[in-house]
């Protein structure tokens, strides 16, 4: 499960459990929707804490995202992933959105105010 929020800088994603393909989908269908109508938020806060991130689809999860109109995508996790495979993975959508992890909210919501 997921909850999606709208805030006036940028939109929150909370998910907890298993993010699947279907779910995935479903998510990004609501951040494009919410893209469309609040044009220039194009911002995206990912708080994946409670995700087991081993056994989800968080790549394809990504993957999906990069398609929609977003220029930053901060995620918010447990603990971080190892700098050199994180920089490797953030490569790979470099040429969609600028992506930068964190393990609070607040450092999140502030380099999103950033950028």
């Amino acid at each position: 499960m997921y909850k999606l929020t709208n805030k006036e800088e940028f939109i929150v994603v909370t998910g907890n459990d298993i993010i699947d393909e279907a779910e995935s989908n479903a998510i990004c269908r609501k951040i494009k929707e919410l893209l469309e109508f609040k044009a220039g938020n194009n911002k995206l806060l990912l708080d994946v804490r409670d995700v087991n991130l081993d056994d989800s689809q968080f790549d394809i999860f990504i993957q999906y995202l990069s398609k929609a109109s977003i220029n930053r995508i901060s995620i918010v996790l447990p603990e971080l992933i190892n700098k050199l495979k994180f920089r490797l993975w953030r490569r790979k959508y470099k040429n969609y959105a600028e992506i930068e992890q964190f393990m609070t909210i607040e450092e999140a919501q502030n380099w999103l105010k950033k950028g």
